[in-house]
């Protein structure tokens, strides 16, 4: 990634740091004392000196000091919006070559869980097996929200696209289950929309089975929801 530096208050040598330092950990070498008394009980330690009482978790996988009640997970779900090859999206920076790479790990996490090597060849087949499957195992693993990046890999401008043609787009080569993307920067726009929105639906749907208690925790005055497909929406009445 492009070369930064911590904001002056949030650098080691800042006062403010020291100050919050002794604050909770008690001085030099308070940290790794405190640690070690604590154990897998130390995240939950912290989120105490907060008076934090719960904290949303961005993770793959929750780690085992990282568990409910405290922490609710939310795993991420850039890596099902790109199935094809990333590389001419990764050269555009150098952020964007760091965040690929992780994406493209992450994908192919999905897809050996969904018992893959590689995205199918259609759009359908990859909704029905990759990405229903992967949002239907994180919403059994405890899953409260999924985490979108995309704003860091790509355009937000996602143009309406035919899902006909978007399924088109993603078997266009009988040779390649998968083409290059972009195959032209229309082809790559319009089928992430569409993929984007299936998502989204799919999303929906396993936060609706959570429990009937979940959408008290996301009250219609704070948050909105849209599911922007119209076909897609229709299944959800």
């Amino acid at each position: 990634m492009e070369p930064q530096s911590d904001p002056v208050n949030l650098r080691s040598q800042s006062p403010d740091i020291a100050a919050a330092a002794q604050e909770l950990y008690g001085g030099p070498g308070g940290k790794q004392r405190i640690q070690r008394e604590q154990g897998d009980n130390y995240p939950a330690w912290v989120l105490d000196q907060m008076g934090v009482d719960v904290m949303l978790a961005n993770r793959v996988a929750l780690g085992q000091s990282i568990q409910p009640p405290r922490f609710r997970w939310v795993p991420y779900a850039d890596a099902l919006l790109f199935p094809l090859d990333n590389s001419a999206l990764a050269q555009q920076n150098s952020d964007r070559t760091s965040f690929f790479a992780l994406e493209d790990q992450l994908r192919q996490r999905y897809l050996k869980d969904a018992g893959m090597e590689r995205p199918p060849a259609t759009l359908s087949e990859y909704l029905a097996r990759v990405v229903t499957p992967t949002l239907e195992r994180h919403r059994q693993g405890g899953a409260l929200a999924e985490k979108f990046e995309a704003a860091y890999l790509r355009s937000l401008a996602f143009d309406k696209v035919d899902r006909a043609e978007a399924g088109g787009s993603i078997s266009a080569s009988p040779a390649s289950p998968v083409p290059p993307s972009p195959c032209t920067s229309r082809c790559s726009s319009e089928f992430l929309f569409c993929l984007n929105s299936s998502i989204a639906g799919s999303a929906y749907n396993a936060w609706a089975r959570m429990g009937a208690g979940m959408p008290a925790l996301l009250p219609p005055d704070r948050f909105h929801f849209d599911v922007l497909n119209s076909d897609f929406q229709s299944g959800l009445q």
